[in-house]
């Protein structure tokens, strides 16, 4: 999850540069599009047009959804590396044996 950071249509499990995966329970329908905004606790909401690109049913009232961004600026690539920066939280990498 992304500490600190809300998102218009559900919670964020995800995000990358390309897109995001958000928990919600209500799917989406694949190729649909969206405005998107996500608030962080440390910069001013930012929206971004979002398509659909996959669905999955996860429980009865859950499903995740995969979402690509679609058309970002300049502006909007250097905003969302900033969020990213301040609110996901890397992975290390594993170590071959």
């Amino acid at each position: 999850m992304c500490k600190g950071l809300a998102c218009s249509e559900g919670r964020i499990a995800d995000l990358s540069m390309g897109g995001a995966m958000l928990l919600r329970r209500r799917p989406w329908a694949l190729g649909d599009e969206r405005d998107v905004t996500l608030e962080s606790d440390r910069n001013a909401p930012l929206t971004f047009r979002c398509r659909c690109v996959w669905t999955k049913r996860e429980g009865p009232w859950s499903y995740s959804i995969g979402i690509t961004f679609e058309g970002l600026s300049g502006r909007n690539q250097l905003d969302l590396a900033r969020i990213m920066e301040q609110h996901v939280k890397a992975v290390p990498e594993r170590r071959a044996a």
